[in-house]
């Protein structure tokens, strides 16, 4: 691993499109793997794309969920 191979936080949240905050709640829940170099946080590049990875939401599991949701309020509006 080279320095290189690290990014902020502020380039997390910029690369994620979240907050700054995000990523300090998401560190500190273990939610996303973190290093401390000097009192800094840093990120690898590899896990945090492995991490983005893991999130993805499957489209067959998206689409049940929604069919769910559509049958509950059809039901409601009957």
């Amino acid at each position: 691993m080279t320095e290189r191979d690290f990014i902020t936080v502020k380039d997390l949240a910029r690369y994620l499109s979240v907050k700054e905050k995000t990523i300090y709640s998401w560190v500190e829940s273990g939610k996303i793997p973190a290093y401390k170099f000097n009192g800094a946080l840093r990120f690898h590049i590899k896990e945090i794309k492995e991490f983005v990875k893991q999130s993805r939401v499957k489209t067959v599991d998206a689409e049940r969920e929604a069919k769910k949701i559509i049958g509950k309020a059809s039901r409601f509006w009957s």
